[in-house]
């Protein structure tokens, strides 16, 4: 791969080995799958390790948005053991063996790793739909009490908003630092389950942002009043957020321990 930007060699140049790869696979018969598969996973393999070479060269720096606007809120959180998983959903891989077989998130322009803001947005929102729970981090954060109702007017004011001028801004959250030459992905594995237990497992290989990746958190927020007069300052707001992020994580397979921030 000669591109330095992840995107585009992990969407485009990890293809182009692809036409020989399945030529191979076609021309050889039943008695030469076996060595056809270790050949094919070679080429993965080396398709993978490039990958992660690009990603240990990218340095991981892009302007921050509160550098060009002051009213803007921020906090940084960094990933925790084992990492996060974005965009596992999008479809890479032609089921190869040892190919990276899941999707993965990343920047159209600059080819970095991002989180985007509809899905801090979705997790922010879910941690409010959780009334005992939100009512609890408020209480810890704010030192005063909301009833339900409340809840529920500060839920719609923050993620719906009466006006476009009134409405919050949750920007995509970018790598916060150059990592100081620790690696920015990792490959990892699973074997899913089958129906039937004796069958041998099919390994899925996928990227992950390694623990210790720092990312910069940025949204427009601003003081929200509830109708029975209490004022709640965008600061507190923030803070909530970051306390929800903390203890909810954020991306594919959390349930497994992946997505935490701290």
């Amino acid at each position: 791969m000669k591109s330095k930007n992840l995107q585009y060699a992990f969407y485009v140049e990890y293809y182009k080995e692809l036409p020989a790869i399945i030529r191979k696979r076609e021309a050889n018969s039943h008695s030469e799958r076996d060595e056809e598969k270790d050949w094919e996973a070679k080429k993965y393999k080396q398709l993978n390790r490039d990958i992660l070479r690009i990603a240990w060269d990218t340095d991981g720096s892009m302007k921050k948005l509160d550098k060009c606007d002051g009213a803007l809120s921020v906090f940084y959180l960094q990933s925790s053991y084992p990492g996060i998983l974005i965009g596992t959903g999008h479809e890479h891989g032609v089921k190869g063996k040892g190919e990276i077989g899941m999707g993965f998130t990343f920047d159209y322009v600059t080819g970095l790793p991002y989180l985007p803001g509809s899905s801090l947005k979705g997790i922010l929102r879910f941690g409010f739909k959780q009334e005992d729970y939100i009512q609890e981090v408020i209480k810890d954060v704010l030192h005063i009490e909301l009833s339900a109702g409340e809840i529920r007017e500060l839920e719609g004011k923050i993620f719906e908003g009466e006006s476009a001028k009134d409405r919050f801004i949750f920007y995509d959250a970018i790598i916060g630092n150059n990592r100081g030459g620790m690696p920015l992905l990792a490959l990892d594995t699973i074997a899913p389950h089958t129906k039937d237990g004796l069958k041998e497992p099919n390994p899925i290989t996928f990227l992950r942002i390694c623990p210790g990746v720092k990312f910069h958190f940025v949204f427009r927020l601003h003081a929200i009043r509830l109708s029975e007069g209490k004022c709640i300052h965008r600061r507190d707001i923030l803070i909530i957020f970051k306390c929800i992020l903390e203890d909810l994580g954020i991306g594919a397979k959390t349930n497994l321990g992946y997505g935490v921030l701290e």
